[in-house]
């Protein structure tokens, strides 16, 4: 730049010789020239000093004439010692050019300008540190580099039947796919680390690992669970968003280290290694993930093997499931036919287990199953079958019996005559069995058969309240005939050929109907089947709802109809509860227009005590609405009088087993004069149902019962009968 000025200065003079001035006001001129270019040129430095690019000037033949002092800087050097040197000397060429500075390279991109002054040629270089672009562009393959390998890995996750191949295909994938030395995976086994899944150069690795027991056992052990090396500081509290936590990475000079856990238990470490290399957090994040997916992979590894464990067993039992004894009851069936041997099939069924539940909650419920399968358990020999084959029942197949005797003798003997008591929540619960048997191959030669029949013999012993009952072919008449029952009720529905009964209800206190319970009844060709024959069904075919839904249309259509003023009582299901239940009363009321305060909900004690809060809020919001509830059957829910206070109802009925043998059993008499006392101390009325004689009705006047209804005063009738029996009634006592 001082030889351009010094050009300047001379051409300027020359030029002002060729003018006729004095020598006076040559010198004034020049002078005033060489001042403003002095200042242009020191303002063209400080510019050039402020440019964040090195900047260096050349002559034609490269030769530097000025620089800027970023680029001084730069190379560490003073202008003195650049000027006048070739600009090639500080370049090396690669893939980038390079700036030499002793044993370092800044990598640069170069912009060259070509220039003249006065007839001269030069060149102007601007030059760009790209060291941080160089360097995110390597970190960039770095990262993708290893999104590709955690890509292989999650690849190969989903096709993982192997632990141990998973965590050598891992290594595999992430020493090729991350260009590192080599990687392995160590499984912990309590104070030691056994290394089980490694890739790389494998005499390199063996000495690796014996320069590496303080990091495998002391550094570990002593430092990684202590959380000393952790980036993330917690391991309970890291990736919460995870159901399995998994990986928490951490930095230890050249390794990257990642801990496999599962559950918060860690299990095992990745240990990724490469030579003078610095993991950037990026990439730490990246292994985290690996390790996390790894992680995550063995626990879908487990849970497969979980799947299909559960396939074949009952979690809670631990028994085969259904699916099982099936499977296998049809081999051991064709066995046992090719040798001529005998079988039994057994079905086992918990009597009131829905009682148990509603009481106690599913946990009882749960209680009773496991103690009645290992009850189970001890019938059976080594050559039998037992399964859990529903909620509440359990199939055996005894293999090559002898006899029907010796088949119910070992089922007594074992299973205590089919009666167990359970003490649960302070609750003493007696737990019966319904057993059915069918023999093999007197009453059938194939699974589906034999099973037909041994359910048909246990599904008699429930209804006949009997223990066990040993399959006739008598039976299989009475199954086909309930399969035939059940299709004429599904179009029954259809066809709409039901109708209701309705019996009524009698004040104590005023000697008058205010009550009647609407009852359900089906007419088929002419004859009303018993409410014991359907009313099962109905809720075995899962249509209770809808039947539910029928029996409240037309019992509000009937009041609508006839302008009763009496109340009508009306059963609810524990479905019908559960659902849209009191928006559905509600538009009903409106549809018909009747005064809600006529219509009173009977629900069951089971009822409420399934879903208490449910139930509760229902009933609130219906009383609001002026429609009332009172608890039915009360006194075999296995509930006691203390619910009373947290139910929102106005009465309740006596069940009728407590009825049936007034006065004479003084157990009975006692118990109803306790529920008529503690009712009233409630505030609650008290419905008698089930009574049929003076004498009852005489002992329950005497206990200040509210209300009677039975057949003393009127069995149920159809709407035409009962509306006649309503002018004519009498308090006939």
């Amino acid at each position: 730049m001082n030889k351009i000025i010094e050009k300047l200065k001379d051409n300027f003079k020359k030029t002002l010789e060729e003018f006729a001035l004095k020598e006076e006001e040559k010198e004034k001129i020049f002078n005033s020239f060489s001042s403003t270019v002095e200042k242009i040129c020191q303002n063209v430095h400080l510019v050039l000093d402020d440019i964040y690019d090195g900047v260096v000037v050349v002559d034609e033949n490269n030769v530097i004439i000025d620089v800027n002092e970023v680029f001084l800087k730069w190379i560490s050097k003073k202008r003195e010692d650049v000027v006048g040197r070739n600009f090639y000397e500080f370049l090396h060429k690669g893939k980038f050019f390079y700036l030499k500075i002793e044993d370092k390279m800044i990598p640069v991109s170069i912009k060259k300008q070509e220039f003249e002054v006065f007839g001269k040629k030069f060149k102007r270089f601007i030059l760009m540190n790209i060291k941080e672009r160089v360097f995110f562009e390597q970190k960039l393959k770095n990262i993708l580099r290893l999104y590709k390998a955690l890509t292989h890995i999650n690849e190969l996750l989903i096709r993982a039947i192997d632990k141990y191949k998973v965590f050598n295909d891992a290594c595999e994938i992430i020493v090729k796919e991350g260009h590192f030395d080599f990687a392995w995976i160590g499984e912990i086994n309590g104070n030691k680390i056994k290394p089980v899944a490694y890739y790389g150069n494998n005499e390199e690795f063996k000495e690796y690992l014996k320069n590496q027991e303080f990091l495998m056992e002391k550094f570990f052990f002593e430092k990684v669970k202590s959380d000393k090396f952790f980036l993330e500081n917690d391991l309970k509290n890291e990736e919460s968003i995870f159901q399995h936590k998994i990986s928490i990475p951490i930095f230890k000079e050249e390794n990257a280290v990642s801990a496999v856990v599962l559950n918060e238990e860690i299990v095992a470490i990745l240990c990724v290694y490469y030579k003078g290399k610095i993991f950037e957090k990026e990439e730490i994040d990246l292994l985290k993930q690996i390790a996390h997916d790894i992680g995550f992979g063995i626990v879908a590894l487990n849970r497969k093997e979980d799947i299909d464990y559960f396939t074949y067993y009952d979690v809670l039992t631990r028994l085969p499931n259904r699916r099982y004894f099936f499977e296998h009851l049809e081999n051991k069936l064709k066995i046992d036919q090719s040798k001529d041997k005998r079988g039994a099939l057994v079905i086992v069924d918990i009597n009131n287990f829905n009682v148990i539940n509603s009481t106690v909650g599913f946990w009882g419920g749960d209680y009773v199953l496991i103690e009645v399968s290992k009850a189970l358990k001890e019938v059976i020999d080594e050559k039998d079958l037992l399964s859990r084959i529903g909620s509440d029942e359990f199939g055996i197949y005894f293999d090559n019996v002898s006899s029907l005797n010796e088949v119910i003798s070992r089922l007594k003997t074992k299973l205590n005559n089919f009666e167990f008591v359970f003490f649960i929540d302070g609750k003493k619960f007696l737990v019966s069995l319904s057993v059915g048997i069918a023999l093999f191959p007197e009453d059938a030669t194939d699974k589906e058969s034999l099973f037909s029949a041994a359910e048909a013999a246990m599904k008699v012993a429930k209804t006949k309240r009997e223990h066990l009952v040993v399959y006739s072919k008598e039976m299989k008449k009475t199954s086909l005939e309930i399969l035939k029952r059940e299709s004429e009720l599904v179009e029954a529905i259809k066809k709409d050929e039901f109708e209701l009964f309705y019996q009524p209800i009698v004040s104590l206190e005023n000697k008058n109907v205010e009550m009647a319970e609407a009852l359900l009844r089906w007419k088929k060709d002419g004859k009303y089947i018993p409410p014991l024959e359907f009313i099962p069904l109905i809720e075995k075919l899962g249509l209770i709802k809808e039947v539910g839904m029928m029996v409240m249309d037309k019992a509000f259509r009937f009041i609508k109809e006839n302008d009763l003023k009496i109340k009508i009582s009306i059963n609810v299901s524990t479905k019908q509860i559960k659902s849209n239940f009191t928006n559905e009363v509600i538009e009903l009321v409106k549809k018909y227009n009747i005064d809600p305060s006529l219509i009173i909900f009977e629900i069951t004690e089971s009822v409420f005590m399934e879903n208490m809060n449910l139930v509760i809020e229902h009933i609130n919001r219906l009383n609001e609405y002026g429609i009332k509830f009172e608890i039915d059957d009360f006194g075999t829910g296995y509930s006691s009088l203390a619910y009373l206070k947290k139910l929102p109802i106005i009465s309740l009925k006596i069940d009728r087993m407590f009825i049936k043998d007034l006065p004479k059993n003084e157990e009975d008499a006692s118990i109803t004069r306790a529920i008529i006392s503690m009712s009233h101390s409630l505030g609650k009325k008290v419905i008698a149902e089930g009574v049929e004689t003076k004498e009852q009705l005489e002992f329950l006047i005497n206990q200040d019962c509210d209300y009677i209804q039975g057949f003393y005063f009127s069995k149920p009738l159809p709407s035409s009968e009962f509306l006649e029996y309503l002018k004519n009634f009498n308090f006939d006592f």
